[in-house]
């Protein structure tokens, strides 16, 4: 008896770490490409290029608003800027922000994931400095669901050399999302100190609508869990059911009557 229930408690633990080893552990799930138009520059009015310019995919990485499709880039490259976007940015296009003048298109980016997951949050790395008409975002639409500041949790970042900073990380958490692709529009917030005063000292020339012209992205983050488990999940399941299977088995055999002998 006591055999028989240490293997049923034996075999009830091990099944239930096969059933919880794909949900237990959130880690961070690869792109595979993402698609969108690149960032702008000078050509809309910036003090430097802000295109995607490391881009794998095709389409022109120096031009701006530029469709690009296929890749990967700046977004997923692992580096999160924790300053504000002056410091990273080049005359070449190849800084660690993308930026996109939001006067003319607000970013829409088409991320598609790696393997059969459920992406359970997504955290977006963004310049919220509202230096130089640059600000974070007011909302954020996920698949067609939008989220806003009273739905993520933001995180500033550790500036440089003591700087005011801006960088902010935002986090999206609580989805459940299983589809590969991922389609994020990222909406501008409504003009800061900067927009107001540039259009107080510069009356004939006004910055349009009420859009804080710039927003800079470094980086796009996916975490969740396998929607398949692996294989040593399901090694450890299929032991779990031979477990139980064999305990099952020697029940059967005591209960069975003895066969008469001819």
């Amino acid at each position: 008896m006591i055999f028989k229930s240490t293997l049923a408690g034996a075999a009830l633990v091990v099944m239930t770490a096969g059933f919880n080893a794909a949900s237990a552990v959130t880690v961070q799930i690869p792109v595979d490409y993402y698609n969108m138009n690149n960032g702008a520059g000078t050509g809309q009015f910036g003090d430097f290029q802000y295109w995607d310019g490391t881009y794998s995919g095709s389409g022109n990485k120096t031009t701006d608003n530029a469709p690009l499709s296929g890749g990967k880039g700046v977004l997923t490259n692992g580096f999160i800027a924790n300053d504000r976007w002056d410091y990273y940015a080049t005359s070449n296009g190849t800084g660690q922000y993308v930026g996109w003048n939001t006067i003319h298109q607000s970013p829409n980016i088409l991320f598609h994931l790696g393997g059969d997951t459920i992406v359970k949050q997504i955290s977006f790395f963004v310049d919220n400095s509202y230096v130089g008409l640059v600000g974070g975002p007011a909302s954020i639409v996920i698949n067609g669901v939008t989220y806003n500041s009273s739905s993520w949790t933001a995180t500033a970042l550790t500036p440089n050399s003591g700087n005011a900073g801006g960088a902010e990380r935002i986090t999206i958490a609580g989805l459940n999302l299983t589809a590969r692709d991922i389609m994020v529009l990222i909406n501008p917030g409504p003009f800061g100190p900067d927009a107001i005063a540039y259009n107080q000292q510069f009356p004939n020339f006004p910055i349009p609508g009420d859009k804080e012209p710039w927003l800079m992205v470094s980086e796009v983050q996916f975490n969740g869990v396998s929607a398949v488990p692996e294989l040593s999940t399901w090694m450890m399941m299929l032991i779990g059911f031979g477990l139980f299977g064999f305990v099952a088995y020697r029940k059967k055999l005591k209960r069975s009557p003895a066969v008469a002998q001819a």
